[in-house]
């Protein structure tokens, strides 16, 4: 094996692991804050750049040790067109739930156009933002992932194979937290954690540690969800009471914040989607040229 082609393959691998390392730090807490406030959409935007970013740090591994898409062939081939159709089903299950909160959000903003005029009508339709229900096939149905795994695989096949085990990993890890924290249900969460024994990038452990520990003392429901919650609560207080001005701006407010933040996640849910499908395709398209 040429020594220098070695290096640069070592060298590439490595600065694959330092950009997902890099951007892993850049997700951290403020642990100053009490863990009911760890769950946001900021935090949430911050692990979805994870993906993005190990997106771009894969495209880069390929260019610098000479393996283009077209040589995806075989195990690697197959590896990637299985994890990118796990991503996609995922990348579905979270617009569900972008789609569950849009609804409940229109909701309570009817309910809160009918205060003035109608009270009564307006504490009936005034419900806090419950648990949304969620796809569990695409969660459930994964196996574990193996980082070290002795096969047959040239050197080049070997660190692709690696680079994709940890992309998988980092995937199905903040899949379950953003679906976990849209829906309410930590379920997707805890359900991917057990895809895997132990974590093939540092940071990962740590952040997965601290995430863990917020969720199993204050819950996985996302802070502006509750704010919106707890300023619905007031205010069907408030109504009862005949004083509902300051309750009502309040919750007002609330739902702004909230459509914002929706519609500016959505929007990077539908980016990513068509990203990942365009890289589906490209190699789907090589294979169907080489078998003609």
């Amino acid at each position: 094996m040429n020594f220098t082609r070695m290096m640069e393959r070592i060298s590439a691998e490595i600065g694959f692991l330092s950009q997902i390392s890099i951007r892993l730090n850049d997700v951290g807490f403020d642990l100053s804050k009490p863990t009911s406030e760890i769950f946001s959409f900021s935090f949430i935007n911050r692990c979805f750049e994870l993906l993005r970013v190990q997106h771009r740090a894969f495209a880069k591994l390929l260019l610098e040790i000479d393996y283009p898409v077209r040589k995806h062939e075989g195990p690697s081939g197959d590896e990637f067109l299985k994890y990118t159709l796990k991503l996609l089903d995922l990348l579905n299950s979270i617009t569900s739930c972008i789609a569950h909160l849009g609804q409940a959000r229109l909701k309570l903003s009817h309910a809160l156009s009918l205060v003035e005029d109608s009270p009564s009508s307006a504490i009936d339709r005034l419900k806090p933002i419950g648990t949304s229900s969620f796809s569990k096939e695409p969660i459930k149905e994964g196996e574990n992932v193996e980082i070290c795994v002795e096969v047959e695989k040239s050197e080049k096949k070997l660190v692709v194979h690696r680079a994709l085990m940890i992309m998988k990993q980092i995937g199905l890890w903040v899949c379950g937290i953003v679906i976990s924290g849209l829906s309410g249900d930590a379920e997707a969460f805890l359900e991917m954690r057990k895809s895997y024994d132990e974590f093939g990038v540092s940071g990962l452990d740590r952040l997965d540690f601290i995430v863990h520990k917020a969720i199993c003392e204050s819950g996985v429901r996302l802070k502006e969800i509750k704010e919106v919650n707890d300023a619905v609560e007031l205010l069907v207080a408030s109504v009862a009471a005949g004083k509902s001005s300051d309750a009502a701006q309040n919750l007002h407010k609330r739902l702004e914040v909230l459509e914002k933040e929706v519609d500016d996640l959505r929007k990077e849910v539908d980016s990513l989607f068509s990203d990942v499908l365009e890289e589906r395709t490209k190699l789907l398209d090589c294979f169907r040229l080489r078998n003609q």
